[in-house]
């Protein structure tokens, strides 16, 4: 099932971000990783806040465990992030998310 992702980051930079995905293969403009449909991030007053829809829970935990956090961790970002799911009214198609 599609799942929307919304995750608010304290203490980190959008650079910082930019760095990450860099590191995992999805740079930013670029493809998103594996069962990512698509996303943006946005500098907030005490971090940065990004949105996605993934195919699926799943694919999102997958990504966020194997590749997400061990680059992270690799550029001396250790906190949590808050992480909400939202149930999304749609499902892929090409050339975007329809409903």
């Amino acid at each position: 099932m599609v799942v929307g992702v919304e995750i608010e980051f304290d203490g980190v930079t959008i650079e910082q971000y930019a760095r990450v995905m860099e590191m995992v293969g999805a740079p930013a403009g670029g493809p998103m990783p594996d069962g990512g449909l698509f996303g943006w991030v946005a500098a907030t007053e005490s971090g940065i806040r990004v949105a996605e829809v993934w195919e699926s829970e799943a694919a999102f935990r997958r990504f966020v465990a194997e590749r997400l956090i061990p680059a992270a961790r690799r550029i001396g970002i250790v906190g949590e992030p808050r992480v909400t799911f939202r149930d999304v009214l749609g499902s892929p198609r090409p050339g975007g998310l329809g409903c």
